[in-house]
């Protein structure tokens, strides 16, 4: 976290070709701005092309579309890693007797 985050610039190369920071990327970088033990607030600056501003504004405020969480995507393999985890920190044995929980959440989901 910072008080500040400037962005330098909004584009980037990508395949030999110049394009835009995608959406998401931005409103990442964005929310890192503001230090909830230091500041009551954070700010942010955008530095881009007078073509891209309307495109930021927009991104800015959330016209975009909403930011969902991607979690639910590979959940399965992120409670496989901290099962993995502990395991290996524990050295101890595990028991998957969780897994068939497991399986009906993601069934539901």
């Amino acid at each position: 976290p910072a008080h500040l985050v400037v962005i330098k610039s909004t584009r980037v190369y990508q395949k030999g070709k110049l394009c835009e920071y995608d959406s998401n990327l931005i409103l990442q970088m964005l929310g890192r701005a503001g230090r909830p033990q230091y500041d009551d607030s954070g700010a942010a600056v955008i530095m881009t092309s007078l073509h891209s501003k309307s495109l930021y504004d927009l991104t800015v405020k959330g016209a975009h579309h909403a930011v969902e969480s991607q979690l639910r995507i590979a959940f399965i393999e992120h409670v496989n890693a901290e099962v993995w985890a502990h395991f290996r920190l524990r050295k101890c044995a595990v028991t998957f007797s969780f897994l068939p929980a497991v399986s009906a959440l993601t069934l539901a989901g």
